[in-house]
């Protein structure tokens, strides 16, 4: 159906609001909460220093010029889009993560604490 292309947008948009109900009840039922994150510019601002880097879309690996970190570029979205939530704010540390970077060439990854 989403070959559609007259229908295309509003079967992938009720595709992901339905899965977005599905996820506030799990996540209400677990006792948690939804956010949700505006994701602009989140693949382009440097998670490590704030920088914005110009990339195309054909660029997979995020390269800063500023702090020499490189990372794959989704998982520095990924780690802004925590940054720009409230998850870790107010003693909630995100699921119990803890970001480690050991250099600013390596790849920081995510560690579980406890």
């Amino acid at each position: 159906m989403v070959k559609n292309h007259h229908l295309a947008k509003h079967i992938s948009d009720a595709g992901w609001g339905q899965f977005l109900n599905y996820l506030t009840y799990k996540a209400e039922e677990a006792g948690c909460k939804i956010e949700k994150v505006p994701p602009q510019y989140t693949s382009i601002k440097c998670s490590v220093c704030g920088q914005p880097v110009d990339k195309t879309l054909a660029d997979r690996i995020h390269r800063c010029p500023f702090c020499n970190v490189v990372i794959d570029r989704d998982y520095n979205a990924a780690r802004n889009i925590l940054l720009k939530s409230t998850a870790g704010t107010a003693g909630s540390n995100a699921w119990g993560e803890v970001w480690m970077q050991t250099s600013t060439n390596q790849e920081a990854l995510p560690v579980r604490a406890g």
